[in-house]
């Protein structure tokens, strides 16, 4: 495991508001780094402030989503994505959908 010196983005978030730019870049960097998951066929499941670590500072600042112990594999079979079975909830409950609440099926 990869030891992250940094900041999550809500520890930054304390000391006020992020100017336009930066939380331009952290939302794309976040967002590539998402995607990157994605293309593995993994969802993260537990996105939020708390998740999002800033390394480094200025022009050199970087991205890390950290924490995908809630992950899950896109379409997976035979049992292996149990988090999504029916009547489990999961997640942080100020960051989850509304519907996710429900305990329903997800696809």
């Amino acid at each position: 495991m990869e030891l992250v010196l940094g900041q999550s983005l809500r520890r930054v978030l304390q000391d006020g508001a992020l100017d336009w730019g930066r939380s331009c870049k952290i939302v794309l960097q976040a967002s590539d780094a998402l995607h990157s998951a994605h293309l593995q066929d993994i969802v993260h499941r537990d996105v939020k402030p708390d998740n999002i670590m800033l390394c480094g500072e200025g022009a050199s600042e970087s991205v890390k989503v950290i924490d995908f112990g809630l992950a899950g594999k896109i379409g997976a079979v035979d049992g292996f994505d149990t988090l999504t079975s029916p009547g489990k909830i999961f997640g942080t409950p100020n960051y989850m959908p509304p519907e996710a609440f429900s305990g329903a099926a997800t696809n």
